[in-house]
């Protein structure tokens, strides 16, 4: 709150307090859409409306990884199905044709394709065309970051082979595959040309990392809240709100 850190609130307000800020206190990717909730209301016209106020922002996000996380974030708290959502961001896109360039092929979307512009597509498309770049995702929790279990299959393979081999020809690995779904999502993503320039590649692999460190403290942050250690709490939110900056 206005006025105050951490310490200090803790100190004049109470741990009780604290905690109940905490379980309110929105993420920065989510600060503007609550806002609008909380000002609009509910109903379905307005939140299809609150959705079109924010789609030009989202369109500003030059990251994809961030951009489609958003968009999953946007559907869940609005409560309109991801492919409505891409598919109006897509129009906007396409509004703006002068842009062109990467941005816009990678909003190309409607219904059948929302898939592609997942995060764990991004990831994947990332393995396949940039593995050097990526590799130090193998070292962190990435697990905690995929969703799909076929898509966490590929990169659990995908993994294992370059850690053993130190390079390879993704398409080898289809056959390595378990399942004919699992095969035919890796085939689909070998199609898929390279979302990234190297330098683009960079990046997303930074912030990837910087996201699975984020699910990482969340999850001490919640188990600190849960043994009553404002001391820890405390800490991990100093720490959380340090790895928010540049994550927009």
């Amino acid at each position: 709150p206005e006025g105050h850190d951490p310490d200090s609130f803790l100190r004049n307000e109470g741990a009780e307090r604290f905690l109940d800020l905490v379980d309110n206190a929105p993420g920065l990717l989510d600060f503007f859409l609550e806002q609008s909730l909380s000002s609009k209301g509910l109903d379905v016209e307005r939140k299809v409306g609150i959705v079109r106020e924010l789609l030009p922002s989202v369109c500003e996000l030059k990251d994809p990884m961030v951009r489609a996380g958003y968009v999953r974030k946007v559907a869940d708290r609005v409560g309109i199905k991801e492919s409505v959502i891409w598919s109006e961001l897509d129009k906007i896109v396409k509004g703006r044709g002068s842009q062109g360039g990467s941005q816009a092929d990678n909003s190309k979307v409607g219904h059948r394709s929302v898939k592609k512009f997942t995060r764990d597509v991004h990831l994947l498309n990332l393995l396949i065309h940039h593995p050097d770049v990526a590799q130090k995702i193998a070292e962190c929790h990435w697990q905690l970051l995929v969703e799909d279990e076929n898509i966490r299959k590929i990169i659990d393979t995908f993994f294992s082979r370059l850690a053993e081999e130190g390079g390879f020809e993704p398409g080898e690995m289809v056959d390595a595959m378990p399942d004919e779904e699992t095969r035919n999502e890796l085939r689909e993503a070998l199609m898929q040309p390279s979302f990234y320039d190297l330098t683009a590649a960079k990046k997303a692999a930074a912030e990837i990392m910087k996201k699975i460190e984020e699910l990482k403290i969340t999850s001490s942050i919640r188990q600190a809240k849960e043994r009553g250690d404002m001391e820890e709490l405390n800490a991990l939110l100093k720490l959380r709100a340090k790895l928010y900056q540049g994550m927009v």
